[in-house]
């Protein structure tokens, strides 16, 4: 068939747009994988909140939100991957934070996709949604997100401007029953930078170590006004809970300790950088500008 001039040229440009709009999903990643394998919960949590939970075929033993992410096959820890779950969900992308080598030896090795995330401040975080919405087709949705964490960060921030800023201690891990083996965060980490959000100061902010154990010597130095213990996902009888505040009674010196600022806190998003990074703030603020005689959080 032999097309006029006048027609050729809007054909023309019809396949070149075709061509445009196939080399995009190409690069983007629109349609080419379908069956994801997502090793933390930050990642989990961010596939879910862009619309790609479907994409979703296994997920790592700590992934417990949302609801849904709990139905997904397990594949193991960081520490213990399970490369025979890896060999029966056949998946084309795996997706985890920092450095896995034998999960990536194994996945390049057998030509399986694999993307290395960082999510470990605020920037981070929304960087990382942002990736992952290029990469899956879900540029808009991923846009949403990072929105919503942006106006979530920016209405905390505004509503603690003019409070007074406690001095914060905070535990992210010691070992039970005792106060040996304590560990903290620097301003290297999101939970701290979300503290400065919620109007507090993290008194070992200038550690270099991220996730740094401290001595008790160095906390007594210190003298928070408040200790926020972080204990995600877990659940407390009351009991359990004054038990594990007067623990803290053998450092008394401490404002802390002296005036009762001690909380609990198990809400499972801490210390998960992810999209709900917003309510960790909200979380954070809502105690540490509390009555000091207030229940937990």
């Amino acid at each position: 068939m032999i097309f006029p001039k006048k027609r050729l040229i809007p054909i023309c440009l019809f396949f070149l747009f075709t061509l445009v709009l196939s080399a995009h999903a190409e690069q983007s990643g629109i349609g080419k994988y379908s069956r994801i394998i997502s090793l933390g919960p930050s990642i989990t949590e961010s596939l879910f909140a862009i619309g790609c939970g479907d994409l979703i075929v296994g997920v790592s033993d700590y992934c417990i939100y949302p609801p849904e992410a709990l139905e997904k096959p397990r594949v193991g820890g960081i520490l213990n991957p399970n490369m025979e779950r890896y060999a029966i969900l056949r998946p084309d992308l795996v997706i985890f934070r920092g450095k896995l080598d034998k999960v990536k030896d194994y996945c390049l090795s057998r030509n399986i996709d694999v993307m290395e995330t960082e999510m470990d401040s605020i920037a981070s975080i929304s960087e990382t949604v942002n990736i992952l919405g290029a990469k899956l087709g879900q540029e808009e949705k991923a846009g949403e997100v990072i929105e919503n964490i942006r106006k979530e960060l920016d209405e905390v921030s505004r509503e603690v401007e003019g409070l007074s800023r406690p001095k914060v201690f905070l535990c992210v891990g010691r070992t039970p029953g005792g106060l040996s083996s304590i560990y903290t965060c620097s301003k290297t980490s999101f939970v701290s930078q979300v503290l400065k959000i919620a109007g507090g100061e993290n008194v070992f902010s200038d550690i270099p170590t991220a996730y740094p154990e401290i001595s008790k010597e160095s906390l007594i130095r210190q003298a928070p006004d408040i200790i926020l213990e972080m204990r995600p996902a877990e659940t407390f009888s009351k009991e359990q809970m004054d038990r594990m505040k007067e623990e803290w009674a053998l450092l008394r010196t401490l404002p802390a300790v002296r005036n009762g600022r001690i909380h609990i806190m198990t809400q499972d998003y801490l210390l998960v950088p992810g999209p709900r990074v917003g309510r960790a703030a909200r979380a954070i603020a809502d105690v540490i500008h509390s009555n000091p005689a207030g229940g937990e959080k």
